[in-house]
């Protein structure tokens, strides 16, 4: 599970700011351009340029402020209370099939059959 922090959120919110910034200096660069301004429109979009820039950087500062929470619990809750799990220490017993060991599959299939794992 990820967790956002504080200064996460604050990341956020400049770039939040940042963004609206770049808004408003491409409304202000296309209302430059509708007058044939030039200069004005160069000047707009070094300004939309810095604001894209802001919010790439507040994006990247949100990215580092997140939090993954792993699971360390190993507690299990059975019908007679919780109790630690031990975890998966020693892992399950599983089919040589599924490390594509066909012919330990039939071996173990042959000792199943004679009884011999039980």
């Amino acid at each position: 599970m990820a967790k956002i922090t504080d200064a996460g959120r604050d990341h956020l919110k400049e770039l939040r700011t940042a963004l609206g910034d770049a808004a408003d200096h491409l409304d202000d660069a296309a209302e430059a351009h509708a007058r044939g301004a030039k200069r004005e429109v160069e000047r707009a979009h070094a300004r939309l340029r810095r604001s894209l820039r802001a919010a790439d950087a507040s994006l990247k500062d949100a990215e580092n402020s997140i939090e993954v929470e792993t699971p360390t619990n190993t507690q299990v809750q059975t019908s007679g209370g919780i109790s630690d799990s031990g975890g998966s220490t020693g892992g399950r017993h599983y089919s040589p099939l599924y490390r594509g060991d066909v012919l330990g599959f039939l071996d173990s299939a042959r000792r199943g059959a004679a009884g011999g794992r039980r």
